[in-house]
């Protein structure tokens, strides 16, 4: 009975300042950014062995990825509900038309968790335009193994079973990051030349404004996923201001 009293004082304190409880949680997802804990599947590095998934499709049917060996598999996780990972399985067999990866043998997979019958997800893949071949994580054992936290996230996978480059999140690059990917898992631009695409800010090391804007887009890019939108356009308005003229933080 003592401590009562003790507790709804503590209580109505923190009852007072909502505003304030609300700064704290979004410093919190902003260090959590900063962290890279929001990275999705960004702790595997180009080269290491890609994590064995075996799942089933949509028609009972097991598929293990280390059956596909020999060919490079686009892992995508993401759900049938969700609108960016629709998009962004839209955008992947876009992607995969392209002329510059004609000839190339690639096996595009979208893995699922969410909870609904087979004849149910069926129906909302319907007419989507998706991979054809949707496998179902009931357990989340794939999205676990690939520590996946942000939908939707891609792995690209080369003929070795070695990962190339991971995508986590929706942006502006998808599609050009998914290129790249792919012509780097086939042979066709070399790892020096991903990089250079992949980081551009990287080509003027003694241009600090170039490479804060690229730090604050990034960053931005991140908040706007997690629905911080006011966050997100105070980090592109940082971006332009540290370096005029900065495309990806304009686009």
């Amino acid at each position: 009975r003592a401590r009562r009293p003790a507790r709804a004082a503590s209580a109505g304190r923190c009852g007072k300042s909502p505003a304030a409880a609300l700064r704290l949680l979004l410093s919190l997802a902003v260090v959590m950014i900063l962290a890279g804990q929001s990275q999705g599947v960004s702790w595997l590095k180009r080269g290491a062995e890609a994590p064995k998934v075996e799942l089933q499709d949509l028609d009972g049917k097991n598929v293990a990825t280390v059956a596909l060996k020999g060919r490079i598999v686009v892992l995508m996780f993401g759900e049938l509900y969700h609108p960016r990972s629709l998009e962004a399985g839209r955008l992947v067999m876009k992607v995969l038309g392209e002329e510059r990866l004609a000839g190339l043998e690639i096996i595009p997979l979208m893995i699922v968790a969410q909870n609904a019958k087979d004849t149910e997800l069926k129906e909302l893949a319907k007419g989507k335009s998706l991979p054809a071949t949707i496998l179902r994580d009931k357990d989340r054992k794939a999205y676990e193994a690939y520590r996946v936290v942000v939908l939707p996230s891609v792995v690209v996978i080369d003929a070795k079973g070695k990962v190339v480059h991971t995508i986590a999140s929706y942006t502006h690059r998808f599609a050009d990051l998914l290129t790249d990917s792919l012509l780097l898992a086939s042979g066709k631009l070399t790892a020096e030349q991903f990089d250079r695409q992949l980081n551009p800010e990287k080509l003027k090391p003694t241009d600090p404004n170039a490479v804060r804007a690229g730090r604050l887009t990034q960053l931005a890019e991140q908040l706007s996923q997690r629905g911080l939108l006011d966050m997100a356009h105070e980090k592109y308005t940082q971006a332009v201001t540290a370096k005029p003229g900065y495309v990806p933080a304009h686009l």
